[in-house]
């Protein structure tokens, strides 16, 4: 058995279902051509937007979360797409009481991530807006959204081929949702060994298949992680720094008309284990 690669929420879970999906240690990997993804970033350095975005930075550094709270739009939309590979149809938005807040919305999208099992207090509820919103900034990214018309989200959206990513996890025997992205150059090894030969390097962007996480190296550290590399070979790489497709996303779009029109948080994406 071994952990399938999920990303749950803001918190970053690695959750560990390894009787859902057979081990592919247990089966010989085979050849693929590789795929990579790309990001459509155009107007995504909307002045508006970057300062907005750069607001949200700043109330992060000083743990903010009413700043925060106040660039929610009256109309922000909740989607929670099942944690794993997109489905082919795009999930629709969650109904939320027309009654509430920008803020009051955000507060609800937020609260999901709140493991008490009970409706989270102030406090609570703030510390998990800060780490909600600092997941989705962290990668520094943004681009346009194929999930929200006319809306920018962070990180980035990546756009592909669906055909040929799911020809890639097809070809080493894994489920798709073990699919990730990795997000700069690495290089892999043929063993959890610093000293091992070279496997072969992927530049960003590329997809592989999420063999293992936590792997034992030489060096007694569980900070090794497998894939499976486009030669059919596996390959071992430390601090894995990859990312999944579906991730905790902010979505801003400009509300208003003419010099009233400001950026706002309009939509906050939020993976979950339910599928909706």
């Amino acid at each position: 058995m071994r952990a399938v690669r999920w990303t749950i929420g803001a918190v970053g879970v690695v959750a560990a279902i390894g009787a859902m999906v057979p081990a592919a240690g247990a089966q010989e990997l085979r050849r693929y051509k590789p795929v990579t993804i790309s990001y459509d970033v155009k107007g995504a350095d909307d002045p508006g937007l970057t300062a907005l975005i750069e607001k949200l930075r700043g109330a992060l550094a000083k743990k903010d979360a009413t700043a925060i709270r106040e660039a929610a739009s009256p109309q922000l939309v909740v989607i929670a797409p099942a944690i794993g590979f997109p489905p082919a149809a795009a999930p629709k938005p969650e109904k939320l009481d027309d009654k509430l807040t920008g803020p009051e919305r955000l507060d609800k999208a937020f609260a999901r991530l709140s493991t008490s099992g009970e409706e989270p207090k102030r406090k609570e509820l703030d510390g998990l807006i800060l780490l909600g919103v600092g997941e989705a900034l962290a990668k520094g990214t943004v681009s346009r959204s194929t999930l929200v018309r006319g809306a920018f989200c962070a990180p980035a959206e990546p756009r592909f081929d669906r055909a040929q990513v799911l020809a890639v996890a097809k070809a080493a025997g894994e489920v798709p949702d073990n699919l990730v992205i990795l997000t700069e150059e690495t290089t892999f090894l043929e063993k959890p060994d610093t000293a091992a030969a070279s496997a072969g390097a992927l530049k960003p962007g590329t997809v592989v298949p999420f063999i293992e996480g936590a792997v034992e190296g030489a060096d007694r550290k569980r900070d090794w992680y497998a894939v499976a590399l486009p030669s059919g070979k596996r390959g071992y790489a430390k601090n894995d720094k990859s990312m999944s497709f579906e991730a905790t996303r902010l979505c801003f779009t400009r509300d208003g008309k003419g010099e009233d029109a400001a950026w706002t948080i309009s939509t906050i994406v939020i993976p979950s284990l339910i599928e909706q």
